[in-house]
């Protein structure tokens, strides 16, 4: 009996394995075979023809679509998810495995996460969806049913998760239904999410307003553990170190592996004691992380890991002569993220204007597919050239990305005629991120370039500072855009605005910050100026922002009119109660201005948190942070950080030591 049960099996396997009466089986017979499997409820079964079928028509719909089906009726989620990624790695664009990859992780219980994938939520890998199919092209191809059917349903996940800016945003790749009940529901939920929300998670508005007003804020170190299994750390060492060797560079560890485990567990402690640059996304979720010249990017839950190596096609010499130095000596002034966490613009207008490094181009990391390329691609081909005035194209010197994350925008600077030799003016480009198309937004001069400051998209057009080197030359903001330009800038007849040079130090939502300087006269100080980016005029050069220690929380917050002149403190101000913030960055929704001040020549390091709501403005107890740091001003030697970083999930990365660590805010118990 035991023989015959044994033979029984052994055709079973010959029947599932090898032809029928002789005749070869296509793949198409062999998922259809897997198909009756599957009916049967024999999925392993169905599984091992779907491997002959593969193996007969490698990547096919309908094949990926089975298996992808069959793996999840085993609540084997993770393995499709890791079979889908290993398609797009050979097939990035490929719309349908990105849809597919959403449908499952939207299965998932709402997109949680999943160790080792390239996109850790259905929001993620319907973004990337997005961007393979193009955008609005998306409606009219042949997935547009399957793509407007997952939008929905996953930005409604979003809306119940209280994920409300990312349920907008999902909304928006929709067409236009601005009255749609969905859309609605998001909106008036973000609003009533925005009204309850405060710097720290699970504290109510009111606890936290009593806090603030009574000085009971505090900072506290932020800890965080990145784990990576094993497998999947040496597995992106072996793709690194393909794209390095390729390029003629080095292996990442060559054979210094790790010794085998399940999980390599990193402590914070480590990642930013061994790291020469960090950086967080606006959502506080991922870490970029830069050692011994290898960038990575970590989510901080442990969902993802993804070393960032060269683009196979990047050029030898660009690679060669420019991006080994640039990861290492990374500006952060020049770092910028998407909303969505996917891409991060590395731009070097240090390099460029002050070290005449013309070439040094903005790198654009693709978080997904774990890749680093120059934006600029014929300035990349001129990475040889040594003279200036060899270049042609201008010089790409600092980057942003578009409202929608669907484009990067960045400055070339042409201040050595390469664009155009008798008219020098330098661009705006816009670089589509679905099809690598570049096209000119707007033109400007090149004079009021500076080496300092930011690039942001508005709904008013691309904001930048701009500082012309002619003494009655425009200085202040510019917004660029195809319908003109916008300028507000400071009055040069007036002395108290003749010399100074404003720099964009931060915009989150509609409130912008200024860090503005002067030359004249000799001991003039610097001041910071929160101004409305949507109304902004030229009175955000008349005043800049002071607190006065001697009243209380309510009323602390107080202004200064410049024209009355302002100067470094003196032996006798430091007498006085009037504090006068070097440093400040805006929280995440633009609603607070964390502050930071040296006062009286270093001696005093002050911190405050005010509420531009109700000018509120608290001390905060910043005993945490070491007295050597530098975070109390903004303008620092060159390759240290600028002091203050915050994203959202109340994460601050605060300078300490020439490098960054991570704070956070709490009350303090009494």
């Amino acid at each position: 009996m035991k023989r015959l049960r044994a033979l029984a099996l052994v055709l079973a396997l010959l029947i599932a394995v090898t032809p029928v009466l002789g005749v070869e089986m296509t793949a198409a017979d062999r998922v259809q075979q897997a198909k009756a499997y599957q009916e049967q409820g024999r999925l392993e079964d169905a599984l091992t023809a779907l491997e002959f079928a593969q193996a007969l028509a490698p990547g096919a719909l309908d094949v990926v679509q089975l298996t992808v089906a069959v793996l999840t009726d085993l609540e084997r989620p993770a393995d499709a998810l890791a079979y889908l990624d290993g398609l797009l790695v050979d097939a990035p664009a490929r719309t349908e495995l990105h849809l597919l990859r959403a449908r499952v992780l939207h299965g998932m219980e709402k997109g949680p996460t999943v160790t080792g994938a390239s996109d850790s939520t259905a929001y993620d890998a319907l973004r990337r969806a997005a961007v393979a199919c193009g955008g609005d092209q998306c409606f009219t191809s042949q997935y547009a049913n399957e793509y407007k059917d997952l939008l929905w349903q996953v930005a409604e996940s979003e809306v119940d998760a209280r994920r409300y800016d990312q349920a907008l945003s999902l909304y928006a790749l929709l067409p236009p239904d601005k009255d749609a009940p969905a859309y609605q529901r998001a909106l008036a939920w973000r609003g009533v999410a925005q009204a309850e929300w405060t710097p720290i998670p699970g504290v109510p508005v009111a606890a936290f307003e009593q806090a603030l007003e009574q000085d009971q804020l505090v900072l506290r170190e932020g800890t965080f553990e990145l784990r990576v299994p094993w497998a999947e750390y040496v597995a992106q060492v072996k793709r690194y170190d393909r794209a390095v060797l390729a390029l003629g560079g080095e292996s990442a560890q060559g054979d210094n592996l790790p010794p085998e485990t399940d999980v390599i567990s990193i402590p914070h402690t480590q990642v930013f004691a061994y790291s020469s640059f960090v950086s967080l996304s606006p959502d506080g979720t991922r870490i970029l992380v830069i050692s011994d010249g290898v960038p990575a990017v970590f989510a901080l839950d442990g969902s993802l890991f993804q070393m960032i190596a060269p683009d196979q096609n990047m050029n030898r010499d660009y690679y060669a002569l420019h991006y080994q130095r640039l990861i290492d000596q990374v500006e952060d002034a020049g770092v910028v993220w998407s909303q969505d966490g996917q891409y991060i613009a590395l731009a070097f207008p240090r390099h460029v204007l002050a070290m005449i490094q013309l070439t040094s181009n903005v790198i654009l990391i693709d978080v997904g597919k774990g890749t680093a390329s120059a934006v600029d691609k014929a300035l990349e081909q001129q990475a040889e050239v040594k003279s200036a005035f060899s270049i042609t194209g201008g010089a790409a010197l600092r980057a942003t990305f578009s409202l929608d994350d669907q484009h990067l925008l960045y400055e070339v600077y042409d201040g050595y005629g390469g664009l155009r030799k008798d008219n020098r003016l330098s661009e705006i480009r816009s670089l589509d991120l679905a099809t690598g198309d570049a096209q000119v937004v707007s033109t400007h001069d090149f004079r009021g370039t500076t080496v300092h400051g930011l690039l942001v998209d508005t709904p008013s057009g691309v904001l930048h500072n701009i500082s012309d080197v002619m003494i009655d030359g425009p200085r202040g903001l510019a917004f660029r855009g195809a319908a003109g330009d916008q300028l507000v800038v400071r009055n040069p007849d007036d002395d108290a605005q003749a010399t100074i040079q404003p720099i964009l130090l931060d915009v989150q939502g509609d409130t912008g910050l200024l860090h503005t300087t002067a030359t004249q006269p000799m001991n003039a100080r610097a001041v910071l100026q929160p101004f409305p980016v949507s109304t902004v005029d030229a009175s955000v050069f008349d005043k800049g922002l002071a607190i006065n220690l001697d009243e209380p929380a309510m009323s602390r917050l107080t202004w200064l009119n410049l024209a009355e002149g302002l100067t470094h403190p003196s032996a006798e101000d430091a007498e006085k109660s009037l504090v006068v913030p070097d440093n400040g960055v805006l929280s995440p929704d633009g609603s607070m201005l964390l502050l930071a001040s040296a006062r009286f020549s270093w001696q005093e390091r002050v911190l405050f948190l005010c509420d531009l709501n109700t000018l509120a403005c608290g001390i905060v107890d910043a005993s945490a942070i070491p007295e050597e740091s530098l975070y109390g001003r903004y303008l620092v030697p060159p390759n240290q950080p600028r002091g203050l970083r915050w994203s959202g999930n109340n994460r601050l990365l605060i300078e300490v030591d020439g490098k960054y660590r991570l704070f956070e805010l709490a009350i303090l118990e009494k």
